[in-house]
């Protein structure tokens, strides 16, 4: 069964590190608020079938970095656990969210691949089975051992506070569209790396670190403009609800200076 779906980038307009949470010793504590950028996302196409062995297979073509993908092959598993069906699935990806920028592109794909495999459950075995879901709690509890910001992805929400360790989902109305400029330095900033960073450093927000802080000096001296934000823990940058002038400069000057800064929109 072949699926396609667009899976969004998000933007985080703060983030504040609270310190490792006392109930999951690998992750963190976080407080922070999410929203989804409604024109800026991937093209995936899931093709899922029922697996002739015991366990489900999962592969991506035309991507080199194979590992970058281990934590949907979670996804896929955990699901395959939970429905008692074992799977193959073989995704294929266009104008992939750029990795190691804060912009959400794995988490994304992972709550894609859930939306898929359920969809392929309903449609291909629910004449065997009779047709149930799977809880809330538990769709957000394996969304949560596969990525902080998964849960935010899987909820559904396009804007929300996101608190606990990403699990704590707070949907907030949205009111209508605002454009966001979006720059992605050629640098990256793996999550992992980032948040070990931060431990070392004692420190509580992302653009605190040197990388980040280094970078946000030079767009703001660049552009000559301080309303540069860091999404997730970078290393994209963003001005939210650019203005009809930021919006020129972005075309025009920042061009000229090598600052490449793209407009999309995003809930408010």
């Amino acid at each position: 069964m072949e699926i396609k779906i667009n899976a969004k980038a998000k933007i985080n307009l703060d983030l504040v590190v609270n310190g490792r949470d006392k109930w999951h010793k690998n992750l963190h504590d976080i407080t922070t608020t999410m929203v989804l950028l409604d024109d800026f996302y991937a093209s995936l196409t899931f093709n899922i079938n029922k697996s002739d062995g015991f366990i489900s297979s999962f592969t991506v073509k035309g991507q080199e970095s194979q590992e970058w993908f281990t934590p949907i092959e979670k996804m896929v598993h955990l699901w395959s656990l939970e429905r008692r069906t074992p799977v193959d699935v073989k995704l294929e990806i266009e104008n992939p969210i750029p990795y190691c920028t804060g912009l959400g592109g794995m988490s994304s794909y992972i709550s894609s691949a859930l939306s898929s495999l359920e969809e392929f459950y309903f449609n291909e075995i629910r004449t065997e089975r009779g047709i149930d879901k799977i809880p809330l709690f538990k769709l957000m509890d394996m969304a949560l051992k596969c990525g902080s910001d998964v849960p935010f992805f899987v909820s559904g929400a396009t804007r929300a506070k996101v608190t606990g360790v990403g699990n704590v989902i707070t949907p907030e109305e949205s009111k209508g569209r605002l454009p966001v400029l979006l720059h992605i330095p050629q640098y990256k900033m793996s999550t992992k790396d980032a948040y070990k960073e931060l431990d070392d450093l004692k420190l509580n927000t992302f653009l605190d670190l040197p990388k980040n802080r280094q970078y946000h000096s030079y767009l703001t001296k660049t552009t000559e403009n301080n309303r540069w934000q860091l999404s997730g823990s970078g290393s994209a940058f963003f001005i939210y609800n650019a203005s009809a002038d930021e919006i020129k400069l972005s075309d025009e000057e920042w061009t000229k200076k090598g600052i490449c800064a793209k407009l999309y929109y995003t809930a408010c």
